[in-house]
């Protein structure tokens, strides 16, 4: 799928903002029902944030300096081009070197781990359609943020939404549509 479907900026970042909000609706574990409400509601508040607010709320300063910098698009991305944030959670640092395939797939080899990033994921694991059609992972060209030998060098870093990857693969999809920033 070509770059077709442009987003506007302001709407990354709302997308962004919000997805932190709903961290701890996920925590919590409410289903579906209540999960769907709390998400809706969640997404009706940041629509309500003016552009000015949405800067002002984007604390660190380099991502927001990246999000306005980048034109944004939404398109489909096979998630084995995509590589995780540098250091996801409280995963080993070295199950974080290459694509959120591999990721998942040192989470299904290693059942017996016990971390909270894991039981976020595994949260999100039979609501994933839902969370990604609510907070689609926002992601930026290769080598951005994952940079140094030690990471594979992939066609898309995530900026934001790692777990969210991470469940999808474990979901068992081979893609997801994201926010995807281009200069």
């Amino acid at each position: 799928m070509p770059y077709k479907v442009y987003s506007n900026t302001y709407e990354v970042m709302r997308s962004f903002l919000a997805a932190n909000i709903a961290k701890g609706v996920f925590q919590s574990q409410q289903y579906p029902d209540n999960l769907r409400r709390r998400l809706n509601e969640i997404t009706a508040l940041s629509l309500q944030w003016d552009n000015k607010t949405v800067e002002q709320m984007v604390k660190d300063r380099h991502r927001l300096d990246r999000f306005l910098g980048l034109r944004w698009f939404r398109k489909e991305i096979l998630l084995k081009y995509i590589g995780g944030w540098p250091y996801i959670g409280d995963l080993p640092r070295g199950w974080c070197q290459g694509a959120v395939t591999d990721v998942a797939h040192f989470l299904a080899e290693h059942s017996d781990f016990n971390s909270k990033s894991q039981k976020r994921i595994q949260a999100m694991v039979p609501i994933i359609d839902e969370v990604l059609r609510f907070f689609p992972p926002i992601l930026v060209s290769g080598g951005e943020l994952r940079h140094g030998p030690e990471f594979l060098f992939l066609p898309f870093d995530v900026d934001d939404g790692s777990h969210r990857c991470i469940a999808a693969v474990l979901a068992e999809k081979e893609s997801i549509t994201a926010f995807v920033g281009a200069t």
